[in-house]
């Protein structure tokens, strides 16, 4: 990737990009030049209040991976914004010492509600 970009050729180290997350589910940071495996992340605890969807457990992961990024780096108050993001959009909670996050039922309303998610009881 890093070669990709250095003669200049977006399009391949997007490509390169695209294939780690996705395939090979690699974070990749830029800027510090540093990268992870979402491995090494967090992953939904098994007593989670909530399964959410496909999309939303990527959305969360993301963040989750972003947030692991800033603390790696020291950068705590933009970890704890994005602990506050995923409390207040999704009902995440996160447990730093398990590496694990749960999802609590939603309020009525909120915006991912309709997206196929499902109290765990009811699967």
């Amino acid at each position: 990737r890093a070669e990709a970009k250095t003669v200049r050729e977006y399009s391949r180290a997007d490509a390169v990009w695209q294939t780690l997350t996705e395939t090979h589910k690699v974070m990749v940071d830029d800027r510090n030049r540093e990268w992870g495996l979402f491995s090494e992340m967090y992953v939904l605890a098994s007593n989670s209040a909530f399964v959410p969807s496909e999309n939303v457990d990527i959305a969360v992961g993301s963040r989750l991976g972003v947030r692991n990024l800033a603390k790696m780096n020291r950068k705590f108050d933009l970890a704890d914004e994005i602990r506050e993001e995923l409390r207040e959009e999704y009902g995440v909670e996160i447990y730093d010492r398990s590496k694990e996050w749960t999802m609590e039922i939603p309020a009525e309303g909120t915006s991912w509600e309709a997206e196929g998610d499902q109290p765990v009881e009811d699967i």
